[in-house]
């Protein structure tokens, strides 16, 4: 028997495949799955390129099932437009279909009673009880919530850089920090960069390793930030 873990998530497409003693024996990457960002169809082609890939890897010509995470799906309405445009999959005779968080707490639990906080491009936290019942919070997305997440930082990092640049916050090395990472040399450069790109997720996120290394310097502003 041959299994196919997919983890679609807000920045990248993982998938692996197993055999039946659990082995890994093929792996794949691909781009960004979260429906709700990129839409339907280019995160389900990601799935499918993530799956063809892997089964390319394993010298297969399909798998006997595929467990998918995807990132954006909680709502029943949700599941139905996805498995109307998904299934049949090409390359798996079965497919069981969930949401990010939940194949996350799934793999670090075994099932078990736990919780798990995800904080990666967004952010969500997920549990599960004896009674397999299931919780969440978080997981609104980048202009409703993702407290903690990459990109929330990344951001807050940019809104210090504007405030500091017009006189209304502190100076900080963060603006150095940004303008370098976000290759831009000027801070009105923010602008186009944000809205032509309409809201460049990823590479705002990105921003989040930075501002802890400012924090750890002792930076004030990355201090407050990350606080």
């Amino acid at each position: 028997m041959k299994i196919a873990g997919i983890y679609a998530g807000g920045t990248k497409t993982a998938c692996i495949v197993v055999n039946e003693k659990g082995s890994i024996i093929a792996e794949s990457r691909t781009g960004s799955a979260n429906y709700q960002v990129v839409g339907i169809r280019n995160a389900l082609a990601e799935i499918k390129d993530a799956l063809r890939l892997a089964l390319i890897d394993a010298g297969l010509k399909k798998v006997d099932l595929a467990g998918i995470g995807m990132a954006g799906v909680d709502r029943a309405a949700d599941f139905e437009k996805i498995k109307e445009e998904l299934l049949p999959m090409p390359g798996a005779d079965k497919v069981f279909l969930s949401n990010d968080g939940e194949i996350v707490l799934l793999g670090a639990q075994g099932g078990r009673p736990g919780i798990v906080l995800i904080a990666g491009t967004g952010s969500i936290i997920y549990g599960i009880d004896k009674d397999h019942q299931t919780c969440r919070v978080g997981g609104w997305g980048s202009i409703l919530g993702d407290e903690g997440s990459g990109f929330w930082l990344g951001l807050k990092a940019i809104n210090a850089v504007i405030k500091a640049f017009e006189g209304r916050g502190e100076e900080t090395g963060l603006k150095e920090t940004v303008l370098k990472e976000l290759q831009l040399n000027e801070v009105t450069d923010l602008v186009s960069f944000t809205y032509q790109e309409r809201l460049p997720r990823e590479q705002i996120a990105f921003l989040a390793p930075a501002v802890f290394r400012l924090a750890a310097a002792g930076d004030k502003t990355a201090v407050e930030i990350t606080n």
